[in-house]
């Protein structure tokens, strides 16, 4: 039986990015944040994320490799520009 690692604070943090699935409209947004469906948020900030919780995320675990490389260290990213970053990395023509 593996041991999950304590993430300690970020831990409760992220659970948005853990309990959505790609294309949802709620992908993104703070606990609690009102969206109308579209993906657009009303009133509240949107959560940002480290590259460490991100890819610790479930949300990104197929594709951890792909996040490690293509996010910035000491940077802070969206579910949604993480999102993004990855469909137009994997869009991207072979030479």
């Amino acid at each position: 039986m593996k041991e999950k690692k304590d993430a300690g604070a970020t831990e409760g943090s992220l659970t948005a990015v853990e309990s959505t699935t790609p294309g949802e409209g709620c992908a993104g947004t703070a606990a609690g944040e009102n969206t109308d469906g579209s993906g657009n948020s009303h009133g509240s900030t949107v959560q940002k994320y480290t590259k460490e919780q991100l890819t610790a995320s479930a949300r990104f675990r197929d594709r951890r490799d792909l996040v490690k490389a293509l996010l910035e260290e000491g940077q802070q990213y969206t579910v949604a520009e993480a999102d993004r970053m990855v469909r137009e990395f994997m869009k991207g023509k072979v030479e």
